[in-house]
């Protein structure tokens, strides 16, 4: 499950589990490493619970 984190304005931030973490791991190592594209933004959609990789050449 989610567990929460306070930050400077006492508001709550999820932070992703641990098999959304390594599967962030693996995806930025092949979007970086393996495939040349650089990643402009990475993000737990506080709706869905899902993390979100932009990435690419053409933003």
């Amino acid at each position: 499950m989610f567990t929460t984190i306070e930050f400077y304005d006492n508001k709550c931030m999820r932070e992703p589990t641990t098999e959304q973490l390594r599967s962030l791991y693996r995806l930025c190592h092949l979007l970086t490493n393996v495939m040349f594209h650089p990643i402009h933004i990475v993000r737990l959609d506080e709706r869905t619970l899902n993390l979100f990789i932009l990435a690419g050449q053409i933003e």
